[in-house]
């Protein structure tokens, strides 16, 4: 009778065997069907007392976290699931398993605490596992971490999930030197010394280091910085180029818009990313009216008074008079730009024979 089913079996093994591990741990399975946690845990208990190498019991501690967790609400007893699940990855008999429940924890913790980046940033340490091997699901994840760190203000977070992330590139054109100042510039931004920025952000940005390779770091500069100095035009260019890496068009052209405006505000005194000098006023206007061109370019439908302005500027930039008769025509043919109508055919008349 003692041998008619597995409960019975490891129940009656289990006052033979008392000093058996296995009998421990599947007792405490056993008892794990029958909802009784406090028992199961006794016997995972002493199965590792009689063998502390014994890893399944990681797994089975995790599941009953887990359980009692889900039937409880109690998200504290998830996450305590998620170190002895961390642990159980070590075990070739349960890897799989483990594997597959954490995914699922961090999936639901990150939830329930939606501006928590913690949740994606471990499970992307999971899946840089040599067991596990996915860079390619590591770096998203990574990259939805950095953006929840980034928007709770937690920037040492942020930049040791990019960091991560960007030493993944195996691709990486980035060199040593471009590291070495994403590094400098971050400590920069977070000492507060602000003193001697441009001397070090603008030759980084006009050297290209954010378009070689890993972008996260590059992101996290620019992002640091343009929020110190919302008055910079440059910044907002540079911020640009990052957005549209993630298809955010709608942002980019507001700040290209910002952009412009800063260009063309003659009570700011503003710098050269090229040249590092004072930039003069028509230097000013032709980065101005390259803004508003690539708002024009990025919307699918520009507004009338985005086209009109940058006719208006294009007329002040004698590099660019020979581009006003399209973009004339542009607003010509937008029929809810009536107020333009009149002014831009008269201007058509007079140019479209040049």
């Amino acid at each position: 009778k003692a041998w008619m089913n597995n409960q019975t079996l490891f129940f009656s093994a289990l006052s033979v065997c008392p000093n058996s591990a296995k009998v421990q741990l599947q007792n405490a399975i056993l008892q794990l069907q029958r909802l009784d946690q406090e028992a199961a845990m006794a016997h995972l208990d002493e199965a590792q007392r009689i063998l502390p190498t014994y890893c399944e019991a990681d797994y089975w501690r995790g599941k009953a976290l887990e359980d009692k967790g889900i039937f409880t609400s109690d998200d504290r007893l998830l996450i305590d699931s998620l170190d002895h699940f961390r642990k159980a990855l070590d075990c070739k008999w349960v890897h799989a398993k483990s594997v597959e429940h954490l995914n699922k924890l961090y999936k639901n913790l990150s939830r329930v605490e939606k501006k928590n980046g913690r949740w994606f940033e471990e499970w992307s340490t999971v899946l840089l596992r040599e067991d596990v091997n996915n860079k390619t699901q590591a770096h998203k994840y990574l990259d939805q971490a950095v953006n929840l760190y980034m928007a709770s203000g937690q920037g040492e977070d942020a930049w040791r999930a990019a960091t991560l992330s960007d030493g993944l590139d195996d691709s990486s054109t980035v060199g040593k030197p471009c590291s070495e100042m994403q590094e400098y510039l971050h400590s920069l931004a977070s000492s507060g010394d602000h003193s001697d920025v441009k001397e070090h952000l603008y030759p980084y940005l006009r050297d290209g280091c954010g378009k070689q390779g890993p972008a996260l770091r590059h992101k996290l500069v620019v992002h640091l910085f343009q929020g110190l100095n919302p008055s910079d035009p440059w910044l907002h260019n540079a911020w640009v180029e990052v957005l549209l890496k993630s298809n955010r068009s709608i942002e980019s052209i507001n700040h290209l818009q910002a952009a412009a405006n800063l260009f063309l505000d003659r009570e700011k005194e503003l710098e050269s990313l090229h040249t590092m000098q004072t930039m003069g006023e028509m230097e000013r206007k032709s980065e101005a009216l390259l803004c508003l061109d690539k708002a024009c370019e990025l919307s699918a439908d520009p507004p009338c008074e985005l086209l009109y302005y940058s006719l208006q500027l294009a007329l002040q930039v004698p590099s660019a008079n020979s581009h006003a008769l399209s973009k004339a025509m542009a607003i010509r043919d937008k029929a809810e730009c009536t107020e333009h109508h009149g002014e831009v055919a008269q201007f058509i008349l007079e140019h479209s024979d040049d």
